[in-house]
């Protein structure tokens, strides 16, 4: 019998704070696009290049790999993990200059 294909985790609120990064940021295509890509990649592993944030025990960001931009800013995801509704939510996408 074959392995059953993992959950996937469901995200709620990460069209809309999407689309708000798109309006505000106005990114290229292609940062758009990587941008995108990370975020549905959430839907199988949302530890994956995560760090819990200090004293939120279900609050996560990740800083997006290559989302380098304009004077050395970064794409930075933050949301929430419910391990028990296996679901995901989007608190905010945002452009960051370094160090952060």
């Amino acid at each position: 019998m074959p392995d059953s294909p993992p959950t996937l985790w469901r995200l709620d609120g990460f069209d809309e704070r999407y689309q708000d990064w798109l309006d505000q940021e106005q990114p290229d295509h292609s940062l758009g696009t990587l941008i995108l890509n990370w975020l549905l990649s959430r839907m199988e592993d949302p530890y994956e290049g995560a760090t819990r944030e200090s004293g939120f025990p279900n609050l996560w960001w990740g800083a997006v790999p290559f989302s380098g931009h304009g004077d050395e800013q970064v794409v930075v995801v933050v949301y929430w993990i419910y391990e028990s509704t296996h679901s995901l939510r989007c608190d905010r996408i945002a452009s960051l200059t370094w160090p952060m």
